[in-house]
């Protein structure tokens, strides 16, 4: 058995080595986590300071155990500055805007900004204090679609206003002033009375619960900024369970960031992105820590797709309508848009919040997953604009602009070719 023998006289020798070796890359690796995790709590306390008074941009440097970190963002710098401007222009009392990427979270930009002293307000965009009204029609819709035997062509009889929500109207009732709606007329035009009864047949006790946390409810949502929770209660009653999945009550609140999400998650077939807004950082030149894109599945593909194109009612017919028949053709012919826009009295800032939340998504696949955007504008008096028209822009203006530079760098190119040819 002399074989299975160490070499002499380098045996022991070499085996100490080898063992040393990778004891210190055990010891390299813990060092280099242990600093990972300090310096993301770090760069969470320095996001969160920012939130504490006025806004003079995000950190890019942060200090940990005497070392300098440059932290680099996911902001589209351009996109930004044009949002900033519009949302000046406008002066609602309290805006926020959130453009995040569908294909990897990446918070492409993030704006808040209040009337008062015309100033950035980064915390009305990373608030959870708004009654989030029918954005969460967005997830009854896909309880609805995966869980029960109803499709978007499903009718529904309803009494009364499709804005109000009485508990005679929850009754199945028929009269001569009886009507229907289709399942995807009904989001389109944000029937209150539809979705309360859909959500009392099919989505009974703690079903619309636990379907709201599976889509990031009552969940933390960012790792390097505390991002408050959106909150949706657990039903007390039957009428209560029907306010709830309408969106008619102002205990459902949610934040513009996760508003976003809603959407992209619809975009992505059913796959929700958790929003991420520090890509990178750098230590002496070197990375230190880099983003992973999370992603979370929420919805089935095949109940997804309906509500995608249910979303895209919304837009070309139903409550979005207005703002969006304006759109430059060259968006409407190369983008699918699906949207869901939601209003209500009441929050924090306290006026009238009017939502919208959307997904652009580009027909040719080779050209990505494409954007999803939420704005919200929270008007005391005065309605200023409209959240489908800011949005509107805001696509309009990113996608152009996308065309435009695409359009440089191959002229650029083209030159160069032409030049070596």
């Amino acid at each position: 058995m002399k074989f299975c023998r160490w070499p002499r006289p380098y045996g022991w020798g070499v085996f100490s080595l080898l063992l040393l070796l990778a004891l210190g890359g055990l010891w390299w690796q813990h060092q280099q986590n242990v600093l990972q995790r300090v310096s993301l709590q770090a760069l969470k306390t320095a996001l969160n300071h920012v939130f504490q008074g006025k806004f003079v941009g995000w950190p890019q440097e942060i200090e940990v155990d005497r070392k300098k970190l440059s932290v680099l963002y996911t902001f589209d710098e351009d996109l930004t500055h044009f949002i900033q401007k519009k949302l000046a222009d406008y002066r609602s009392d309290y805006a926020a805007v959130a453009v995040i990427d569908n294909e990897s979270g990446k918070i492409l930009s993030v704006v808040g900004h209040q009337k008062e002293g015309n100033q950035i307000n980064m915390a009305l965009a990373f608030s959870s204090t708004h009654p989030s009204a029918s954005l969460i029609k967005i997830v009854t819709a896909a309880g609805l679609l995966q869980r029960s035997p109803l499709t978007p062509q499903s009718k529904i009889a309803y009494n009364g206003r499709r804005t109000t929500l009485y508990k005679y109207q929850l009754q199945d009732r028929w009269n001569p002033w009886t009507r229907e709606q289709s399942l995807a007329e009904a989001f389109a035009c944000s029937n209150n009375v539809i979705f309360g009864k859909a959500a009392l047949h099919y989505l009974p006790g703690n079903s619309m619960y636990e379907l709201a946390a599976q889509f990031g409810f009552n969940q933390d949502l960012m790792q390097e900024v505390n991002l408050s929770r959106s909150n949706f209660p657990l039903p007390e009653n039957q009428y209560h369970l029907a306010e709830l999945a309408s969106g008619f009550n102002k205990q459902t609140s949610i934040s513009p960031i996760h508003a976003a999400v809603l959407a992209a998650a619809v975009a992505n077939d059913g796959v929700m992105p958790y929003p991420f807004m520090a890509e990178r950082m750098m230590v002496g030149g070197k990375e230190l820590w880099k983003a992973k894109p999370r992603m979370k599945r929420v919805l089935a593909a095949q109940p997804a797709l309906r509500l995608k194109k249910m979303m895209q009612e919304t837009v070309d017919r139903g409550t979005a309508r207005g703002s969006f028949r304006q759109m430059a053709s060259m968006i409407k012919d190369q983008f699918i848009i699906g949207g869901k826009t939601g209003s209500i009295t009441g929050g924090l800032p306290a006026g009238r919040h009017d939502w919208f939340t959307a997904f652009v998504i580009p027909r040719d696949a080779r050209f990505g997953k494409g954007i999803s955007i939420s704005v919200l504008n929270v008007n005391v008096e005065k309605w200023r604009v409209r959240s489908t028209y800011l949005a509107k822009s805001i696509i309009e203006y990113y996608f152009q602009e996308q065309r435009s530079t695409a359009a440089q760098v191959g002229h650029t190119t083209s030159g160069k070719d032409d030049r070596h040819g």
